[in-house]
Formats: structure tokens, sequence, C-alpha cells
């Protein structure tokens, strides 16, 4: 087990995410990925990349699989949500996307969530180009997405018939998602995100207002994780 200070970790993290400075030149390598595909490498290694490896997947590499390729799945944590894992570097200078599959899941409930439930594909939900939507203060309104509603539509057509819920346009309002939500084991979203790097928990998917109310038309990460909950408790429809 590895002992870093809260601090130091937090360092770290700030110091993999923050915004690339491009190598000079063009690409200054290429790396093979463990789907043998070649990947140019545009940004000059940080020695912030094997301090972390060092940190989070040393202390455990022994017990990762040890065919090339293998899948590994990380669940992280409050910050290490934002750590580059595909890009971080083993003490012999390989990414760990050189050696294994990386999968990151939000949190381990999302596999009960996802498992399958026998035979019958889980009900999808697809909710696209909502009206009415919040506005950030200073901030242009959040335009309208025609091709988000066509693309919900696409969707529902490779689900078998009554399996497949749109909400779209004046449908797609933030009452009617949550009150969808326990009865669908599959989820899409095709509308605008309000990403906040500073303030995760903040972020939200832009949905339709029933009313002016603050917060109205928001769906924040505490509001899906409880409609996580209320579906992992109760089987998809």
């Amino acid at each position: 087990v590895a002992t870093v200070s809260r601090t130091r970790l937090s360092a770290l993290i700030r110091a993999a995410t923050a915004s690339p400075q491009p190598a000079a030149g063009a690409a200054v390598a290429g790396l093979q990925t463990r789907g043998a595909q070649t990947l140019p490498i545009v940004v000059a290694p940080r020695p912030v990349w094997r301090e972390l490896y060092d940190v989070l997947v040393q202390p455990v590499a022994r017990h990762l699989p040890q065919a090339r390729g293998s899948r590994i799945t990380i669940v992280p944590h409050g910050p290490l949500a934002s750590v580059p894992f595909a890009a971080l570097r083993d003490p012999g200078g390989r990414y760990l996307v050189e050696r294994y599959a990386t999968h990151v899941a939000p949190a381990g409930a999302f596999f009960d969530y996802s498992a399958p439930r026998g035979s019958q594909p889980s009900s999808a939900l697809l909710v696209a180009d909502p009206v009415d939507v919040p506005r950030l203060a200073g901030e242009a309104p959040l335009a309208r997405l025609p091709g988000a509603a066509a693309e919900v539509r696409a969707i529902a057509k490779l689900w078998p018939a009554g399996r497949a819920t749109v909400l779209a346009g004046a449908g797609a309002t933030e009452a009617r998602v949550l009150a969808a939500v326990p009865h669908h084991g599959v989820l899409h979203f095709a509308t605008h995100a309000i990403v906040l790097d500073a303030n995760p928990d903040a972020s939200v998917l832009a949905l339709g207002r029933a009313s002016e109310a603050p917060g109205a038309g928001e769906l924040t990460p505490a509001k899906i994780e409880r409609c996580v909950s209320v579906n992992t408790a109760k089987p998809a429809a």
C-alpha cells in the first residue's frame, strides 16, 4: 500500500490534468495500444504520470492480469475520477493503455444496475433536445438540438417494439425523465451538459423546466444517483 497525503495526491492530480502543452514539432513518438493501434504522442510525457503510477497502480500491480490486452476496471473515488489512468507510466516507461484495456466505472453499484436481466433486452429511455432549458448567469442561451432528436428516434428503431421510450422536445422535462428512469435499464441522453471542473457535483444535464424554481431542469449527479438507487432496488420493466 502506498502512503501519500491527501494534499500531495491532490497536487499530483492537478498536475496530471492541467492543460497539456504540445511537444515541439510534430508527433514525438507513437505507442502501440493493446488493440495494435498506433497512437501519435503529441504531448511530452510528464513525470507526474510516473509518480501517480507508483501511488495508484504499483501497489496492486501483482494482482493485475498478466496477459497483454486484458481488461481492467477502475472505480475512481472523488478527485481520482479526473485522473487519466490510461496515460500513467510504469517504471519501464510504458503507458497503462499499452498493457491493458482500461475501463472506468462511476461506482461499484453500476454493475448491479447494468447487469443483464434474462434474455429480454433492457428497456431504453432516450432523452433529447429539451426545450425551456436552464440558463447560466452570464452565458448565452443553450441552443436547440434537432439532430439529437433524430438521433434518439434512430436508436429507438434498434430496440424491440415497445422497449424504448423517447422523451424529446417539450416532453423532455426533468419531471418526466425522473419519473421514467426507474422503469428503464438503459439511459441515453442527447442533451446539453454543463460541466464544472472545479465542482463536478454541480455539473448538470440540461432538461426542460416545469417551473422557474432554482435548480429546475438541472439533472445533477445527486439526482441521477437517487434514480440509479431506485432502479437497482426495482428490476427494470
